[in-house]
């Protein structure tokens, strides 16, 4: 896994050489809220909002029987890999939080309480037990493994390199608890899963809203960077990449050697996990897809047949009973540097 995403980060790299490690991300695809057991509940209507910095869904789930139901529903995080992690190629709305994406849910505007589930996974096998025989939890983030490892008696630590669970390594940037940049990696995967018993009376519709950060990937798009591997990967058209040619151009005129090549756009990419809704029970009713830029001049791109530009920084889609058949992709070029990175 780490040698994979350490080619995706070499890729970026050599389109431009002002690109650095920090500045390219890899996205993570979460999408909504799905049943944990078969159900006759149906979605009667789903309205998606997507920004860079938000994503916010708004149901309506109806009861179509003549019986009461209470369906157990779940959101997941994406999973997260520990050496992938140690390797920085995610920008996390929260870096710390095992809730990295800042799940919410709503009712009426209320908060819904629900259970979090924190589980740790090596080569398919479930080591959370394991871990906390040792004393901590599946959490792999950095600053709190770290903290926890720290305080853990040395035969304890070694006991889990050994056993090859945690690895010891060199960061990048020093470790906020200790000041220094050596410390340990996760050996494991964590998955994170949050669910709630939903009571849904007979014929009865209920409202329910769910609100996160999307984990945003992208890198710099260079001088030397080949635009055109946007047509396959996000079906854009010869005239957005025509557009990019005069900045190219621009560029070069005005190139001063004795100065770094600076971007000529940077990217947002935002993956969304459309086909879980299809666990629910038909189509979607009323599927509603709205995707906000930041500026007018951004530039969105995506495979999703249908989007329509419908205001200066808005797109959407409609459809009635809505199947979906495959995952959302979006890229946003923009001139500015984006937020986070």
């Amino acid at each position: 896994m780490l040698t994979k995403i350490l080619g995706i980060a070499l890729g970026f790299f050599l389109l431009g050489n002002a690109v650095r490690a920090d500045d390219t991300f890899v996205a993570l695809a979460a999408g909504g809220l799905v049943p944990m057991d078969p159900t006759t509940i149906q979605v009667e209507s789903e309205e998606v909002e997507i920004t860079p910095r938000r994503i916010t869904i708004h149901y309506v789930f109806r009861n179509p029987g003549d019986q009461d139901e209470s369906p157990t529903i779940a959101f997941s995080l994406p999973d997260l890999d520990g050496m992938a992690m140690c390797a920085s190629p995610y920008h996390l709305p929260r870096k710390n939080e095992v809730n990295f994406m800042g799940f919410n849910l709503l009712s009426g505007g209320k908060p819904i309480p629900t259970q979090m589930d924190l589980q740790a996974y090596r080569e398919g096998q479930d080591v959370t037990s394991r871990l906390a025989a040792a004393g901590i939890t599946a959490n792999l983030l950095q600053e709190p493994l770290n903290a926890a490892l720290l305080k853990m008696p040395p035969e304890e630590r070694d006991k889990l390199e050994a056993e090859g669970l945690i690895e010891a390594e060199k960061f990048a940037a020093p470790l906020e608890i200790t000041g220094k940049r050596r410390g340990w990696c996760a050996q494991w995967t964590m998955r994170v899963r949050f669910s709630w018993t939903q009571p849904i009376g007979a014929h009865e519709a209920i409202e329910l809203t769910q609100v996160y950060s999307p984990v945003v990937g992208g890198t710099p798009l260079m001088p030397t960077s080949d635009a055109s591997t946007y047509g396959g990967s996000y079906c854009a058209g010869p005239e957005l990449i025509s557009t990019i040619a005069p900045m190219r151009v621009e560029a070069a005129q005005g190139k001063d050697k004795d100065k770094d090549v600076k971007p000529l756009l940077y990217e947002q990419a935002i993956d969304f996990v459309l086909t879980n809704a299809n666990k629910w029970n038909g189509p979607i009713g009323v599927f509603h897809l709205t995707v906000l830029t930041l500026t007018q001049n951004d530039m969105l791109m995506t495979c999703m047949s249908g989007l329509q530009r419908t205001g200066p920084t808005r797109y959407e889609f409609q459809k009635d009973n809505f199947q979906p058949r495959e995952e959302l992709r979006l890229m946003i070029l923009q001139k500015t540097r984006p937020w986070g990175w």
